[in-house]
């Protein structure tokens, strides 16, 4: 049986945030509630085969709609996905097997974006005057100010990357710890996270959008995931409103949306956030395709073949970077993992309505 987050410590946070109901929840899983008996079943199999079939017409693939509908509940499928977030993914495991066998298993180190040293909500604290955090806490972020200092594990995570094994499903990820077959998609995401994790996650239609704050900080300049941090720390802020939309800007782009210092802040990002709209934007989506992205390829990409096997023979260490928001990942693992749990690694607090 496929154990979802939601069976091990019941959360208030209603599904719909996340895009799922519990039912919904265990249909993505591949086989629902009983997964063996349907994984042995020949008609399953031939019905999956079915279901992943593409109807050719006019020259273009169209999903056939009984996939589309039902993972759709789970995950929305973006068409919009940024170029970099797209990879040539290897796919050399057979179904259900495990990508990578124990005699493949190498020493692993990981880098995350920025660097997991970095205490952002004691950064944001000691920025904001007290009337400034006021007004924080009432946006989509404001729980995050109660969240305990971050210490990222990174062999936890590394280690935990070897349990995935390959399914069809291109918008989760399944993992074998012991006796337990687990997932790790959005919904379960967003339980983590608290965020907002259905709606349109298409920033682009900002680009246009002229707004005090963008001009007022960002000028004519090429906006950097490291020059918004200079920004962030060297401002004085004597308008709140700006205030919180600069913390705003800081902990989006190097806490959900972490990436390298010289990379560009999208300008839709910007305004999105310089016209005050980003409460209702769907942060937990794009959060989690950017985690999910560096939790799915870091060792089965073509591209990141070769560096692998480089890397390995200068340094015997495989290095890789992950992005994102991966410390919601983190706290997933100290749930589901069976020699957490015993030991107790992490409490459970079943008042507010996130896990984090």
């Amino acid at each position: 049986m496929a154990i979802l987050r939601s069976s091990s410590s019941p959360s208030p946070l209603p599904l719909s945030d996340c895009g799922a109901s519990d039912k919904d929840l265990s249909m993505c899983v591949p086989g629902g509630s009983n997964q063996s008996s349907s994984l042995k079943s020949k008609g399953f199999a031939a019905k999956r085969k079915r279901d992943k079939e593409k109807i050719v017409e006019k020259g273009k693939a169209v999903e056939d709609d009984r996939v589309v509908k039902r993972v759709r509940k789970c995950a929305s499928l973006d068409s919009d996905s940024e170029d970099e977030l797209d990879m040539d993914i290897f796919n050399g495991a057979k179904l259900w097997e495990f990508y990578f066998k124990p005699e493949d298993k190498l020493i692993g180190k990981i880098t995350f974006y920025p660097i997991s040293r970095v205490d952002f909500i004691k950064v944001i604290k000691k920025k904001l005057t007290s009337e400034q955090l006021v007004l924080f806490r009432e946006t989509c972020f404001g729980h995050f100010l109660d969240m305990s200092t971050v210490t990222m594990q990174a062999q936890l995570i590394h280690a935990s990357l070897y349990r995935k094994f390959h399914q069809n499903n291109e918008r989760e990820i399944l993992f074998r710890f012991g006796n337990d077959t687990v997932r790790f998609s959005v919904a379960e995401f967003g339980l983590i996270s608290g965020l907002k994790c259905t709606g349109d996650r298409d920033y682009s239609k900002y680009v246009n959008n002229t707004n005090e704050f963008a001009e007022r900080y960002f000028y004519d300049q090429t906006v950097t995931y490291g020059g918004v941090v200079s920004r962030f720390l060297s401002s004085n802020f004597k308008d709140d409103g700006f205030a919180v939309k600069m913390v705003v800007l800081y902990f989006v782009t190097n806490c959900l949306l972490s990436r390298g210092e010289d990379k560009k802040v999208h300008a839709g990002l910007l305004n999105l956030i310089g016209c005050g709209e980003f409460n209702s934007y769907p942060w937990g989506k794009l959060s989690y395709d950017y985690t999910f992205h560096g939790l799915r390829v870091w060792l089965k990409s073509k591209q990141m073949q070769k560096k692998r096997d480089l890397d390995i023979k200068e340094k015997g260490v495989r290095q890789y970077r992950m992005g994102g928001f991966p410390f919601a990942y983190q706290v997933w693992l100290y749930e589901v993992l069976p020699i957490l749990k015993r030991e107790d690694i992490c409490s459970y607090d079943p008042a507010p309505s996130f896990r984090i």
